[in-house]
């Protein structure tokens, strides 16, 4: 890839970053780089570098007021099944494998702090959690941010 390719490539992903839902003529205008080769990159990196087109949600204002990060140890007996449980549970919002002796770094969303703690009771009860850390989330400042910036 040539480096002016990647300069283009990097002004339209800064754009989609800021606003995955703006149409093309927009990031032409924005970019100067025409709708066409606009949309040639978009289906070129879509599934490749573009995960997915999401939007990010103001949780407290629909009644979701408690987000927590939680790092969990586990047994080795228990981390597939964990992941499993971790994966199909509605109010996961984001796994990660991590490092430093964790397995998982979790974050959660839930109506209030209840909820939260009832779930962390119900995986300590389920599986075989060594350690753990949890974190309530008390104020975002800024979310997904890289490259979403000029």
């Amino acid at each position: 890839m040539s480096r002016d390719l990647k300069t283009k490539d990097m002004k339209i992903l800064r754009c989609l970053r800021k606003n995955s839902n703006q149409p093309l003529t927009d990031i032409a205008r924005e970019t100067g780089i025409p709708v066409t080769t606009i949309y040639d990159r978009m289906r070129l990196h879509d599934k490749e570098i573009i995960r997915k087109y999401t939007i990010l949600l103001d949780f407290p204002k629909i009644g979701y007021h408690a987000k927590t990060k939680i790092a969990l140890k586990t047994g080795i007996g228990s981390k597939e099944k964990l992941l499993k449980f971790l994966t199909e549970h509605p109010n996961v919002n984001s796994i990660s494998k991590i490092n430093l002796g964790f397995d998982f770094f979790i974050e959660v969303i839930f109506r209030d702090q209840e909820e939260t703690h009832n779930f962390i009771d119900q995986i300590e009860e389920m599986f075989q959690i060594e350690e753990k850390h949890v974190f309530s989330v008390v104020d975002e400042i800024e979310m997904e941010r890289f490259l979403g910036k000029d």
